[in-house]
């Protein structure tokens, strides 16, 4: 039962990461990392008035497996405790923010669009373990979402 928690808060946090918050400023790129057995992070880039900030939001998995066992033995504690009405787990978010300079995000912005992709690409080998990644980018009304497993497609190798 811990375990079914504890996955069931991982599937929440990976949903939390992948949608854009709001932010004072248009959401240009977001880059995220998502392994099997550690936290998941997402780095998202804006831009804003002042200039490029970036925001990290990591999935505190360490606290939230804490938590999901003690849920799990204080309801085994007392049986008939599964009755009552329980508030629902949600995953433990943590936010950074942070400037970026122009320079740098213009030099990573000029590499996304010069990027120059095969797609699809050929399918890659079955896995369960490992880490999975998903590159979002904006420009206006064109964008493209991108999803890889761990080194990514050898035609995406100038890009991963």
């Amino acid at each position: 039962m811990c375990h079914e928690l504890t996955y069931s808060l991982q599937l929440r946090a990976s949903e939390l990461l992948s949608e854009t918050v709001p932010a004072p400023g248009l959401c240009l790129l977001r880059i995220e990392r998502h392994p099997s057995f550690e936290a998941s992070t997402a780095l998202s880039l804006y831009d804003c008035r002042e200039g490029y900030r970036v925001l990290e939001r990591t999935w505190d998995m360490e606290t939230d497996a804490r938590r999901a066992k003690e849920r799990v033995e204080w309801l085994k504690a007392k049986p008939a405790r599964h009755l009552l009405q329980q508030e629902e787990l949600q995953p433990t978010l943590r936010r950074r923010r942070a400037d970026l300079p122009a320079n740098v995000a213009d030099e990573l912005l000029a590499a996304l669009r010069g990027a120059k992709l095969s797609m699809p690409p050929e399918p890659e080998a079955l896995g369960m373990d490992g880490t999975s990644y998903t590159l979002y980018y904006e420009a206006g009304f064109s964008s493209a979402e991108l999803c890889w497993w761990e080194a990514g497609p050898e035609e995406w190798q100038d890009l991963v």
